[in-house]
């Protein structure tokens, strides 16, 4: 597997210039995600110092960028956020993020359908650092607002891959008491919301395991809460994903809301053919974060580090 990853990190390394976005699904931080665990892993700090050079043009280009999870400012803030509280990365998270916060709560927006709500998962990496800062806090309720008025008022289609990401931050902020009666006039609206999203068929498989994991990370004294939501079951459904791409997926999303990875590894051999593959067709999107080399890198490193 050391070899394996070893290919992963100097083929970033090479073809990187080629990548000119610098969201984290499709772009540059995806990769910087990469390099940065791999520097650590592999105890080489050629690959952070590559990393870090990438990290510098993609704050100095924030001006331009969306506000999305996928492609935009919030993944990226909560990459970097990741870095320093995983020690990746010297700084102060207050500090270095600072122009990031004010960017990112300027203007809200995503799309329901295809976008996880990223200003929820970036506001919750963010109370990590600093619980109680007033200007986090003060977003708390801005963010329990758009969620009570979109669930209400919205009649477009909602994807369970989103809802994840709103029932992520509920979960979280629900702990606070100040806000758990908030939460409630969130929460009674999620079963027409839930059965909807079965009427359109806007769920896939790791979208299933990850709301129940979600529903499983509940601690006891608020499960009474949510046993209404708990309870509710989705339709199996029979995945075609390739394997290691399933994988992938399903990796990124348990590290960006439970912070491991969970999901069984494909084969040794199946990780061997998809990195041949990539290196094969020379394709962009087998370099990146969403389905290629620097999300396969990326899940590896945080499925079980003393394992490789």
């Amino acid at each position: 597997m050391k070899s394996n990853l070893q290919r992963i990190a100097n083929t970033l390394i090479l073809y990187s210039y080629h990548v000119n976005n610098n969201g984290l699904y499709i772009g540059r931080t995806g990769i910087i995600r990469y390099l940065y665990s791999y520097s650590y892993y592999s105890e080489n700090e050629y690959y952070s110092d590559y990393a870090s050079n990438l990290l510098d043009m993609v704050l100095k280009a924030s001006n331009g960028l969306s506000n999305d999870f996928e492609h935009g400012l919030t993944g990226i803030g909560w990459i970097v956020s990741r870095l320093l509280r995983e020690n990746l990365v010297d700084g102060d998270p207050d500090t270095v993020l600072q122009s990031v916060d004010k960017k990112v709560f300027a203007r809200i927006a995503c799309n329901p359908e295809t976008s996880l709500f990223g200003h929820a998962i970036y506001l919750v990496e963010r109370l990590k650092n600093n619980p109680d800062k007033p200007y986090l806090l003060e977003q708390i309720d801005k963010i329990l607002k758009i969620c009570e008025d979109g669930l209400r008022n919205y009649h477009g289609k909602i994807s369970l891959y989103h809802i994840n990401s709103i029932l992520y931050f509920l979960i979280t902020i629900d702990k606070r008491k100040e806000y758990s009666d908030r939460v409630e006039y969130i929460r009674i609206l999620l079963p027409n919301i839930l059965n909807k999203i079965i009427e359109q068929g806007l769920y896939d498989v790791t979208d299933i395991l990850i709301f129940n994991q979600l529903m499983k990370s509940i601690e006891t004294m608020y499960l009474s809460r949510w046993n209404y939501i708990c309870l509710f079951k989705f339709p199996k459904i029979i995945d075609f994903t390739d394997c290691t791409e399933r994988y992938i997926h399903t990796a990124r999303m348990q590290e960006i809301y439970l912070g491991t990875v969970l999901t069984d590894l494909p084969s040794i051999q199946q990780i061997s053919n998809f990195i041949d593959l990539k290196q094969k067709n020379l394709t962009l999107d087998g370099f990146l974060f969403q389905k290629g080399l620097a999300g396969l890198g990326s899940a590896l490193l945080k499925s079980n580090l003393k394992q490789f």
